[in-house]
């Protein structure tokens, strides 16, 4: 979508309650950090406006935002610590305890949704690979405006496919984790379908369980009149 810039994709189209999510308002990426200059010029063809950043402090060190003060930038970091136990909370059938972990301050889930409702569009949240935290706040933004449940586990495993390239290479470095990786990737769309099932099963469905953890109503109806057309 913009030059080589891996695992970025508009989220436009994307049946929803009272219509489709609006073409070119919300991007999920991986880090900015590495644009090419044609990604650069793209990603400003493209009316982005706002980046949310979601990562911590040593990797915006280590790849800053490449923009400065070209675009409004926010940086929210999200633990990829809670992120990162989905896996295991869904094989252990805790996944109760995952939107627990999600709800507490130090996660960032709230922050993060919080500042996507309070940007100017068009919008680009990322992470580092743009897979785990930009997953889980997509996904979980996306179920609040009622888009399909498949759709939404299709939309979160279309990383793999962007990344496919980047797994093969960690792999052939790294062959002792090959299996897991493996057993990891296989597993993606039921990951994520637990965790969408649990919060219909917890909260009656993603909106609610949003105010639960402090977003505000106010914050979602944004969400739904900058996004959904």
């Amino acid at each position: 979508m913009w030059d080589a810039y891996l695992n970025v994709r508009d989220l436009g189209g994307l049946r929803c309650a009272g219509g489709v999510i609006r073409s070119g308002a919300l991007v999920r990426a991986s880090t900015l950090g590495s644009l090419t200059p044609a990604g650069s010029v793209a990603i400003r063809a493209h009316g982005v406006k706002t980046v949310i950043d979601l990562r911590g402090p040593d990797e915006v060190t280590a790849l800053p935002n490449p923009f400065g003060l070209g675009l409004a930038y926010r940086n929210v970091r999200v633990d990829g610590e809670h992120t990162l136990k989905l896996h295991e909370h869904a094989i252990a059938g805790t996944m109760a305890q995952q939107l627990v972990d999600l709800a507490r301050p130090g996660s960032g889930l709230r922050a993060a949704l919080a500042a996507i409702a309070s940007a100017d569009p068009a919008v680009v949240v990322h992470c580092q690979a743009g897979r785990d935290r930009t997953g889980i706040v997509v996904a979980l933004l996306l179920a609040a405006l009622e888009v399909a449940h498949d759709d939404i586990v299709a939309d979160y495993c279309a990383s793999d496919v962007e990344l496919a390239d980047e797994y093969a290479r960690f792999r052939s470095e790294h062959p002792e984790v090959a299996a897991d990786m493996a057993e990891r990737q296989a597993r993606r769309a039921w990951v994520i379908g637990q965790l969408l099932t649990a919060v219909r099963a917890e909260h009656a469905d993603a909106a609610a369980y949003l105010e639960r953890i402090g977003v505000l109503r106010a914050e979602i109806e944004r969400l739904r009149e900058m996004l959904v057309v």
